[in-house]
């Protein structure tokens, strides 16, 4: 059955509209309203699956009556059916995503086709946010959260502003104490976990998802507004207790936060205007889950906002080629790349890459095979073998040591050791 929401302050009006849904034969539950805070009302206390509205009603109007009805039935397909042609509020209707504009009198022919349409868009939209949702709890039972995939699901599912809202990662696992669990049991217990997790960070106004999978859980959860949501240090002692409590189980929890702009400061100072993205959160609270203990079930932590490689370069454009090439000199012996290098930079590769032709007028893998040649000549001169030297630059095929060495040198290893004995250098 159809639970169909009719607010207009004529009562005539809304005899007129229910015989007209009514001709259709289906059988349908009207609920009527004679004023926008009765509809509103109406939209809160049960689930709807289409409202019309007039525009003009006394007290609360049809425009702010629709705006709070996409608040708490974002699903809801809204039809205005007003007797005012006005650009003004055709525009706000926009604004606020509502499915059909009609203009009164309206046949029997436009509200019931208007109803087909906006029944047949709410469905789709409930259905594409169904199939992300579920790409998402995947996603993040295996630890990870794409940005533009939750900001997909987010407009469809929760329609309305998000971005300067609080935002939350909460992850667990279970708490042994050294006994192992049968098999497939873990993770089932942890998906009941992580269905307690969504729930409970729902409840409390919090836009949330949550995923499992074999050893962790994981939960993503964003607040409706800029205004500050509840305290993470809260929702993990409340989640360990209603785990316990309801599921019998015990976890280890941990937790990370990026408070909204007006989200009081937090241990570290104030919030960030930009805070880190959905699956720097993720990983953050993922690590302090790692970290916790019997003796300290519950681990916060704040992850810091990544910076980008255009804001790096815009402080300090040299800045970046000098760490990398300290990198380069402290762990010469390692097996490094630009990729290696880049990530701890926290850069991207190709953006390094374009740093070091610009500033050091080389790229990055003649800088490194540079430094390696020079090192390895100054270990040649105090009388390391070929063999020896090659292994202490990072390179552990000599033959392509070899090969980079003649490139820069001119001359093979062997040949410059000879060279250096001649010159009275150590053998």
């Amino acid at each position: 059955m159809l639970r169909i929401l009719l607010a207009d302050d004529e009562e005539l009006e809304r005899r007129a509209l229910r015989l007209i849904l009514q001709e259709g034969g289906e059988e349908l539950e009207l609920i009527e309203a004679a004023n926008g805070r009765e509809a509103v009302e109406a939209a809160r206390s049960a689930p709807l699956d289409a409202a019309f509205l007039d525009i003009c009603m006394p007290g609360i109007g049809g425009i702010e009556a629709a705006r709070l009805i996409r608040e708490a039935r974002p699903d809801a397909p809204i039809v205005f059916l007003t007797a005012y042609d006005s650009f003004a509020y055709a525009r706000e209707a926009l604004r606020i995503n509502v499915d059909e504009y009609l203009l009164k009198p309206a046949s029997s022919e436009e509200v019931r086709s208007a109803l087909d349409r906006a029944l047949r868009n709410g469905r789709s939209r409930r259905a594409a946010s169904d199939y992300l949702a579920r790409g998402l709890r995947a996603a993040l039972g295996a630890g990870s959260l794409s940005e533009a995939a939750w900001e997909e699901y987010r407009s469809l599912a929760w329609p309305g502003p998000g971005g300067a809202a609080p935002r939350l990662a909460l992850a667990f696992r279970l708490e042994r104490e050294g006994r192992a669990a049968p098999a497939g049991r873990e993770a089932a217990e942890l998906a009941r976990a992580a269905g307690l997790a969504e729930r409970l960070l729902a409840a409390r106004g919090l836009r949330a998802l949550a995923g499992s999978g074999p050893e962790r859980g994981l939960a993503f959860a964003q607040a409706e507004g800029p205004a500050a949501g509840p305290e993470p240090a809260a929702l993990l002692a409340e989640l360990r207790e209603r785990a316990r409590a309801d599921l019998g189980l015990s976890l280890l929890a941990g937790a990370s936060a990026c408070p909204g702009p007006s989200s009081p400061a937090g241990p570290e100072g104030p919030a960030p205007a930009e805070g880190p993205s959905a699956a720097a959160l993720c990983r953050a609270a993922l690590e302090a889950a790692s970290m916790a203990r019997p003796e300290r079930p519950l681990v916060l932590t704040r992850c810091r906002p990544e910076e980008g490689p255009e804001a790096a370069a815009g402080r300090r454009p040299g800045r970046a080629v000098e760490r990398a090439k300290a990198i380069i000199e402290e762990r010469l012996g390692e097996e490094l790349s630009l990729e290696s290098v880049a990530a701890e930079l926290r850069l991207s590769p190709s953006h390094l890459s374009r740093l070091f032709s610009l500033e050091a007028g080389a790229g990055f893998g003649d800088c490194l095979a540079r430094a390696r040649v020079d090192r390895a000549k100054g270990l040649l001169d105090a009388g390391h073998s070929v063999k020896e030297a090659s292994l202490l630059v990072g390179i552990r095929d000599p033959a392509n040591f070899a090969r980079v060495f003649r490139r820069l040198e001119g001359a093979s290893p062997g040949e410059y050791r000879e060279r250096a004995s001649a010159r009275g250098g150590p053998r």
